[in-house]
């Protein structure tokens, strides 16, 4: 007789997660065993429960599994960049770790972004496979900027074994089966926040470095200074970035080299709707680089995603359109003969990001002109892509050119051999490409669940 477990979306709405442990017993000769245990008082609030694993109806037997067959151990891929995976595989003992997602039984997809508070979102896509294709588990973490590493890959691990369990129970005997759940609050009781900064969040970073040898030394500084505030109707950024490089090199005589630069940029955007946003963007920018003294636009911007907002973090296609002026002073007379001027221009973009179980994919293109010439142009193309082609075989290719006609800002003159091979001109073309791309293939045991970190 078969016992159904009804597993449904759980949406984490607070964190942290210090008080659950899932602890699990996985001597692959003998048996899958494991128990869970919850503190709701400090993780969970709330858990919305809403239909079950995809439509599909998990169970668990309570006679039928063999307990000591290698084959009934459950076979999970991590796929997350960026994480401590070799931590997790460390620590989740009851499941066997593969090496390949197309060998795995439950492909475990894990993507980040960041929040308005400069924290991470964290969410967990279980995507069930052979005996457990149709079933699906999201989960979501929310990792606050002060949080250490250290306590966000626990917390992490904690989030993984919850989104286990479901698959576990059904390749494990019900007997070996044991779930605890403390409550010890009144989960009415939502509370109140108070925030003095009002969802803004500031930061300041200032770095240096300096490298001197016999005949050549070097200093570079950079400072910057953000604010930002993200809410569920707008959002509004502002940063402030200033560049410091000198150069010399010593010779028969001293050669040395400035470069600087200084920017702000900010914008605004108004959320209207779940596909729609509307906003303003603004800069001023001073650049020894790029013979500007002074440049300063103010535009209005709008962009449409074919695809709801909320489904970000996987998929994207946007189309962004901004027209307005642009106004500059040039520390030296430029090619056309200008000091100073102001233009008119439009700039659209199109883009493709998605994130899927068997890589990444993001594409990009876009065109601007000014509307005093339209033979003063630019077209940008980028694309880059991570696809697993077949089992251990996987392609990585990133590919970005750029058409430019639109130069209005170089200096009259030709540069000097200091300044062309310093960089520190701006100098003349028709375009810019690069491209990057490899390609691996691994074989032989699909399982990896032993670390083992010496001569690390």
């Amino acid at each position: 007789m078969e016992n159904p477990l009804i597993f449904g979306q759980v949406i984490l709405l607070l964190s942290p997660v210090d008080n659950f442990r899932l602890i699990g017993d996985s001597q692959l000769s003998k048996h899958v065993g494991f128990s869970m245990h919850v503190n709701i008082k400090f993780i969970i609030p709330m858990l919305l429960v809403s239909g079950f694993i995809s439509g599909a109806q998990a169970s668990v037997s309570a006679d039928s599994v063999e307990t000591n067959s290698q084959h009934k151990v459950l076979r999970i891929f991590i796929d997350c960049d960026n994480c401590d995976i070799d931590y997790w595989r460390n620590e989740i003992l009851f499941v066997n770790h593969v090496r390949d997602p197309n060998m795995s039984q439950v492909h475990l997809h894990i993507t980040s972004e960041n929040t308005g508070s400069r924290g991470r979102l964290y969410k967990l896509d279980f995507i069930g496979r052979e005996d457990f294709e149709g079933q699906e588990i999201n989960l979501s973490y929310q990792a606050a900027k002060a949080f250490a590493s250290s306590r966000i890959r626990n917390d992490l691990l904690k989030i993984i074994q919850m989104g286990l369990a479901p698959f576990v129970s059904q390749v494990t005997p019900l007997r070996d089966i044991d779930i605890e759940l403390e409550t010890e609050f009144d989960l009415t009781d939502k509370g109140a926040t108070e925030d003095p900064w009002n969802a803004w969040v500031f930061s300041i970073e200032s770095t240096g470095e300096i490298d001197a040898e016999e005949s050549n030394r070097k200093l570079e500084a950079n400072n910057s200074i953000k604010a930002e505030k993200v809410v569920v109707d707008w959002k509004a950024r502002a940063h402030l970035h200033h560049e410091l490089e000198v150069e010399s090199f010593q010779d028969d005589e001293e050669i040395e080299s400035t470069l600087s630069s200084l920017r702000l940029h900010g914008d605004y955007a108004k959320t209207m709707g779940k596909h729609l946003s509307l906003g303003i963007a603004f800069s001023l920018e001073s650049s020894s680089y790029s013979n500007i003294d002074l440049g300063y636009s103010l535009t209005p911007l709008v962009e449409y995603n074919i695809w709801p907002w909320s489904e970000s973090d996987e998929r994207m296609f946007t189309i962004a359109y901004t027209t307005g002026f642009r106004l500059f002073n040039y520390n030296d007379t430029t090619i056309y003969d200008q000091i100073s001027e102001s233009l008119a221009f439009e700039h659209v973009k199109l883009g493709l990001r998605l994130i899927r179980p068997w890589g990444d994919l993001e594409f990009g293109l876009g065109g601007s002109h000014y509307f005093k010439d339209f033979g003063l142009n630019n077209i940008e193309f980028d694309f880059k892509t991570s696809y697993r082609i077949a089992k251990g075989l996987e392609l990585v290719l990133r590919f970005d050119a750029e058409s430019i006609h639109d130069q209005i800002n170089l200096a009259r003159g030709d540069a000097t051999l200091d300044e062309i091979l310093l960089r520190r001109k701006q100098l003349a073309t028709t375009y810019d490409i690069s491209t990057n791309f490899g390609i691996s293939y691994t074989f032989g045991s699909i399982y990896s669940n032993i670390v083992n970190r010496r001569l690390y």
